[in-house]
């Protein structure tokens, strides 16, 4: 039998919705169901993680099971906004769901890990780096111990070929196809004509040290870490040996991402 562990958004709106469907996934038999109340109470021997929320939810809990070193692959419903990680709509049937659960088809999603002297954090989206207040900052950008440009603006995004329709797509950043082996460096309103963003290899090591004027802070995945201290330590990224695991099912990219981003932040009356 599969054993589930099932995650919901504390505040979700269609929490009857997931209810009935976890329901109907209980009388088939053919999964055992753990209810969480957080990320952090998935159970190491869990074989898939069952996620209600948007992309926010998943990737809380893509990020503590990385973090975890916990196996199970992620299945996401969108009952939340724009659902970019979720493999289903709030139409899914539990038949569907059933199937996916039981398939042993998983798809592994580079991670970046961050370090300032000691590990930070893994990310699956984006490190970020920006000024700690209203003023911009300079930060100065190495890849593999070379400098490539010093930033003067409100920051740095460091995305994965997943994140790239994430925070580095507002600040002006390409998309890239989730099968890229490849890292999104994108200046967040930098004060220059020649800053733009740079696409790098997986295997490049990205430091990033504010001048001696600047004090920034790290944001992973939007969850807020921890400050750079003035003129570094610097802030290394590069890609983790760790990787997370989704459930894999059939979907195209572009099609998703026509639909998603032509709904997504669009004025309704």
């Amino acid at each position: 039998m599969i054993k589930v562990a099932v995650v919901k958004k504390t505040d979700i709106k269609e929490a009857d919705l997931a209810e009935k469907l976890c329901r109907e996934l209980a009388k088939s038999g053919a999964v055992s169901l753990e209810f969480c109340d957080s990320p952090d109470e998935v159970a190491r021997d869990a074989n898939k993680a069952l996620v209600f929320g948007g992309d926010g939810t998943v990737l809380d809990t893509a990020n503590i099971l990385v973090e975890r070193g916990i196996d199970a692959a992620i299945l996401g419903v969108n009952l939340g906004n724009l659902g970019f990680l979720t493999a289903f709509e709030k139409d899914v049937t539990a038949q569907e769901l059933l199937n996916a659960l039981l398939s042993d088809r998983v798809s592994e999603l580079p991670v970046l890990d961050a370090t300032c002297v000691t590990h930070i954090g893994y990310a699956i989206n984006d490190v970020v780096v920006k000024s700690q207040g209203t003023r911009p900052i300079k930060l100065n950008l190495y890849i593999d111990g070379k400098f490539v440009d010093e930033y003067h603006g409100d920051g740095v995004i460091v995305s994965t070929a997943t994140g790239s329709t994430a925070y580095s797509l507002s600040a002006g950043g390409p998309v890239l196809d989730p099968s890229l082996d490849a890292l999104i460096i994108n200046p967040i309103c930098a004060h220059s004509l020649h800053s733009r963003p740079i696409v790098v290899s997986t295997s490049a090591v990205i430091s990033i040290v504010p001048d001696e004027r600047s004090i920034a802070h790290v944001a992973l995945d939007g969850v807020s870490y921890t400050a750079l201290g003035v003129g570094g330590p610097a802030l290394t990224v590069k890609k983790a040996q760790r990787k997370a695991k989704f459930v894999a099912v059939d979907s195209d990219f572009y099609t998703k991402l026509l639909n998603k981003m032509n709904s997504w932040g669009s004025t309704k009356k």
